[in-house]
């Protein structure tokens, strides 16, 4: 990949994103309120700005913004990469496409833009299938015209993701190609040129980049662009069976540039 390719891709999935969350603002905004406050259920309770989830995955964001910036100098002095670099950025795709904080807010996207309220309760364990809930997730962002369920189709492929978990993979880069085994045997379950490898990593690093960012620099401008704004109206599940109860939450400012939602109005 060149550096001309990789800004062509940043530029699409930026578009990409920033188009989706702006029909999300528009036309769903209390589900997009929920989205920025990481609005979640959590120790049995329903809660804005899950430290769990943003605890458990602060090392994982910033692995992707320091490879991002490493692999950006790597294209500004090309050099032949080895081996031991590309099964890195495998690893990488792999932990990116594993991460439940990145595949709650995929899943929560593709419920608003459908029309449907705001998924607190998703249980990511190790009964849950990640394809699936990626699969059913594209299907439905593709339905609702989000560009970026285009992003997913050219990130996303399982057979990377499970031929790395099971060691049956091997770059052949005398023949600029990875090598993606069958079971135990040597048989090709598919085969990828090496450009078709780092087009789906860049993807994949960069959507999970610029969605992250995104959502933070939307929460921590939100009382600067609805200054008026004092409180919102959201749906709160009541229990376990589809009840909701309307509560309001409360944007309040912490510190000169940052911003968060809370149920407990401001003078409380």
């Amino acid at each position: 990949m060149n550096l001309r390719r990789f800004y062509e891709i940043e530029d699409e999935v930026r578009q990409s994103i920033e188009s989706t969350l702006n029909v999300i603002e528009q036309k769903h905004f209390s589900n997009y309120v929920l989205l920025l406050a990481h609005a979640d259920y959590a120790h049995n309770i329903y809660c804005y700005g899950c430290n769990v989830n943003i605890i458990r995955e602060e090392n994982h964001i910033l692995l992707v913004r320091d490879y991002l910036n490493y692999y950006v100098s790597l294209l500004h002095n090309p050099v032949a990469q080895s081996e031991f670099e590309y099964t890195i950025q495998m690893m990488i795709y792999c932990h990116l496409w594993e991460s439940n904080y990145f595949l709650k807010f995929i899943k929560r996207m593709a419920y608003i833009v459908r029309g449907k309220k705001y998924l607190w309760n998703i249980r990511l364990d190790h009964t849950v299938s990640r394809q699936n809930i990626i699969n059913q997730s594209k299907e439905h962002l593709f339905k609702n015209k989000s560009q970026i369920a285009n992003l997913i189709e050219k990130s996303y492929c399982a057979d990377l993701r499970n031929s790395f978990a099971h060691m049956s993979y091997k770059f052949e880069l005398q023949d600029s190609r990875v090598v993606l085994y069958k079971d135990d045997s040597l048989a090709y379950k598919q085969i990828l040129s090496i450009e078709e490898w780092e087009e789906r990593f860049v993807y994949s690093l960069l959507l999970t980049f610029h969605l992250f960012n995104s959502i933070d620099y939307r929460k921590n401008t939100f009382m600067d662009k609805y200054p008026d704004v004092e409180k919102i109206l959201v749906d709160v599940p009541a229990d376990q069976r589809g009840k909701y109860n309307k509560k309001y939450v409360y944007p309040r400012r912490k510190g000169e540039k940052q911003v968060e939602f809370y149920c407990i109005p401001p003078d409380e």
